[in-house]
């Protein structure tokens, strides 16, 4: 006795939505390996290229400085996109991940639908 299995179409239709799915995951994926890593020095180099110029020699050498005055800037206006992001870049360059989540969200909340903030949120 020979058992014939018949699909059901929805069945199937749902089989092939998992099989796309994937792929678009894998492609999302192969994506994200693609971008820059904010957080690296070179990164962190562009971000303060438009830093004050007294703070633009010592930010690259020494990364607490450019911290704390991507800071203090950021305390006097956290309105400021551009304050908000090199801070967050550089709260994330010293490992402080969690801080410089906790910023973009703020700057999130003046600034959702800028593209380079959800990139750097994301």
């Amino acid at each position: 006795m020979m058992h014939v299995m018949v699909q059901n179409p929805t069945v199937r239709r749902l089989q092939d939505c998992r099989g796309l799915a994937a792929l678009a995951a894998c492609l999302m994926l192969g994506a994200c390996g693609q971008l820059p890593d904010l957080g690296s020095p070179e990164m962190m180099a562009v971000s303060q290229s438009s830093a004050n110029p007294e703070v633009q020699g010592a930010a690259a050498s020494d990364p607490e400085k450019a911290t704390d005055h991507w800071g203090k800037k950021f305390a006097k206006n956290p309105r400021d996109l551009k304050n908000a992001l090199n801070y967050a870049r550089n709260l994330k360059a010293m490992g402080q991940k969690r801080r410089a989540i906790s910023v973009l969200q703020q700057a999130a909340i003046f600034h959702g639908h800028d593209r380079e903030l959800a990139g750097d949120y994301g």
